[in-house]
């Protein structure tokens, strides 16, 4: 398991960073997608060795996988698939 800090805007517009955990970064933005009050990612950075994973300068908004979230009906199955597709890369 992969520990994550993301810098993040909430829904008052207030950047901050929070920390997170997941066997890819893939489950690490799932675990930022299930926070309502967080809408956008700015910044992703995997801890261990400090490479910035997402920094375009544009932000991720969440609305759209939260969307596409809403549809998934079995966590463990989504887990798998996050896992898989993370292997394949």
């Amino acid at each position: 398991m992969e520990e994550y800090i993301m810098q993040v805007t909430d829904t008052d517009g207030e950047s901050l960073s929070l920390k997170t955990y997941g066997v890819t970064v893939a489950e690490a933005v799932d675990n930022i997608v299930c926070m309502k009050q967080i809408e956008s990612i700015e910044k992703i950075t995997r801890v261990k060795d400090n490479h910035i994973v997402q920094n375009r300068g544009e932000k991720i908004s969440l609305y759209k996988l939260r969307e596409l979230r809403k549809e998934i009906k079995d966590e463990s199955q989504l887990r798998n698939i996050l896992i898989e597709q993370t292997e394949r890369i």
